[in-house]
């Protein structure tokens, strides 16, 4: 979608959060591919490059390398956020001009490590520093998280941490301060939003080297800006030389009655930045549903649990798709394959085959550990610290619990010490399962685990833990929980068949990274059909051919994540449905 975009305004940015867990994941690198513009959704923030007091930019640099992959713009995110410090200095110091001295040097440490990157354009130097509280009149400033103020005293942080930002990057790369509730919600200026615009006004009488705003826009049926509005804010900021930025969009269905509500609402705000020259970038935050962290209950995002794009997705490319000029060729919609899940027995999966990531809905909740990562053949290997009783654990999210079922697993283990299979209540009781000891080392086994039924609350965490506190390695995965299984069928439930129509995109070949990209998908019947369409414009041409989802824009020396991505994945289904065609007639 972002090439399409490009071909209309050159100078907007499709952006995306990104996750590092998910990096190795072939649907969520398709997603990705749509989008020209990565944010770090946690690897870049204060609390995690000093999570302690060691400084290691690791997280951060492996993110940016990720955007790489995909040859698109980065957004540093961010510098300094008052109310999120790592805990530990939270207590640093009570002497303010400690503190301030550990902050501006920590942001040069970060500026200086970037500073020769030139894919990243935007730096989130200050985030959410204006109080919810502060109106048009009275603005205040966060010193501080809920239960802490170790800014207190330092009343020019502002002056002082946007200075030194422009003073340690490079001239091209525009420095922002970026704030939720400030988008003209409901109309309503006086609040907040206009709190917000006199904050960076005021500044900017001052020579205050900010050049931008980033509207997060985390928004419901019950607050949020109409076009017009949003439209009227975008100006507002111009006419002081302010770009705007839509930074990090969700849209909670919390107070939506229909789904047609929420789409509105993303379309709307989507068309008064994509309309206003002054309004540059609009980034989702998340890839998808599950992903967000408001919970994949609220499916705030354009793509859905399962990483196939929705109807809003659509309608922003439709809307792009109209403003294209009017002599070129539009791709003709062609379909392909969705296989969806015949999920009888209500499996769960946590770790999948061929996923190479932990799904959305849990939490790698883990301790006493060395590494957790995915191989190359996307099993998860965690490798326990010496003389500590530490554990895989892996913790169900947003609330939801499972009782009375069977957990199924593939695991292997380095060496034959003993591990314990543990699943904990919401009351933070835990039952020790089952005891698996003896084992053959470095082969992996089938364990089918029942659980009982908890009659007082239910579980939400499933831990396999080290039993003697030496060092072991775990590689695990076809992780899952189900109400009943089978131990003579295979792990995988049965697929089936749908067909999705499509709404293909016109790509610019002027980027230096491939840009074969397919179509994008929606549902229609239950049958199944491929087709592949050759289409020119009179400009360059492209072809578009059936994805699973959408297809991959990645850098041609990472012919991994190119066209081979879908043949694995037609492949796959292929097997799979002749392993269905085989069960059938055994069973007949």
């Amino acid at each position: 979608m972002s090439d399409v975009i490009q071909k209309v305004r050159p100078d907007f940015y499709f952006g995306v959060t990104t996750t590092k867990s998910s990096f190795k994941n072939s649907k969520y690198n398709d997603i990705i591919s749509t989008y020209n513009l990565h944010v770090a959704g946690n690897e870049c923030k204060f609390y995690t490059l000093n999570s302690s007091e060691d400084f290691k930019t690791t997280p951060c640099d492996e993110s940016l390398a990720y955007a790489k992959k995909f040859g698109v713009a980065y957004r540093g995110h961010n510098l300094f956020w008052p109310a999120n410090s790592p805990s530990w200095f939270k207590t640093y110091s009570d002497d303010i001009e400690v503190t301030k001295k550990y902050i501006l040097d920590y942001i040069v440490k970060v500026l200086d490590h970037y500073k020769d990157e030139e894919s990243i354009l935007y730096w989130d130097v200050i985030n959410e520093s204006v109080c919810d509280n502060s109106t048009i009149n009275n603005i205040y400033l966060r010193t501080g998280s809920n239960n802490s103020n170790e800014f207190l005293g330092w009343d020019t942080y502002t002056e002082d941490i946007f200075k030194i930002a422009r003073e340690h990057t490079n001239s091209n790369v525009k420095l922002f301060y970026n704030d939720f509730n400030a988008e003209n919600n409901n109309g309503y200026f006086n609040g907040k939003t206009g709190a917000v615009y006199n904050y960076i006004k005021s500044m900017k009488s001052k020579d205050v080297p900010i050049d931008g705003v980033g509207l997060q826009m985390h928004i419901s049926c019950n607050y949020y800006p109409n076009y017009k509005q949003l439209y009227s804010l975008i100006s507002k900021y111009e006419d002081i030389n302010v770009e705007v930025h839509v930074t990090e969009i969700d849209v909670s269905m919390k107070n939506c009655e229909t789904h047609e509500q929420q789409r509105k609402l993303y379309l709307d705000v989507f068309k008064a930045c994509f309309d206003h020259p002054n309004c540059k970038v609009f980034t989702v935050w998340g890839a998808y549903d599950t992903e967000s962290w408001l919970g994949g209950e609220y499916v705030p995002l354009p793509f859905d649990s399962d990483m196939y794009p929705k109807d809003i997705y659509f309608d922003m490319l439709n809307y792009v798709l109209e403003k294209l000029p009017s002599d070129a060729t539009y791709p003709t919609p062609t379909s392909t394959v969705r296989p969806t899940i015949n999920n009888s027995n209500n499996y769960n999966y946590i770790i999948e085959p061929n996923t190479f990531i932990i799904n959305a809905n849990w939490d790698n909740w883990s301790w006493d550990y060395e590494s957790f990562d995915f191989d190359d053949d996307g099993n998860a290997v965690i490798v326990l610290t010496e003389a500590k009783y530490g554990a895989l654990s892996l913790h169900r999210k947003n609330g939801n619990v499972f009782n009375e079922r069977f957990i199924h697993f593939k695991m292997k283990l380095n060496n034959s010490y003993p591990v314990k299979v543990i699943v904990h209540s919401t009351l933070n009781e835990w039952i020790t399962l089952k005891t698996i000891e003896n084992v053959e080392i470095n082969k992996f086994e089938d364990y089918i685990i029942e659980v009982p039924f908890n009659e007082k609350n239910n579980y939400n965490k499933i831990s396999i833990q080290n039993s003697n506190g030496k060092s072991i390695t775990i590689t695990i995965n076809d992780f899952y929980t189900a109400d009943e299984i089978n131990e003579d069928s295979s792990s995988y439930p049965i697929l089936e068949s749908t067909e999705y129509y499509s709404t293909s995109e016109v790509h610019s070949t002027s980027r230096t990274i491939s840009t074969s990209k397919t179509t994008t998908v929606i549902p229609k019947t239950t049958t199944i059909a491929m087709t592949t369409t050759s289409i020119t414009t009179t400009t360059n041409s492209s072809t578009v051919v059936p994805p699973t989802t959408v297809q991959n824009q990645s850098p041609t020396e990472d012919p991994e994540l190119q066209n081979g991505t879908n043949d694995i994945k037609r492949i796959h289904f292929v097997l799979i449905t002749i392993t269905f065609i085989i069960n059938t007639i055994l069973n007949i």
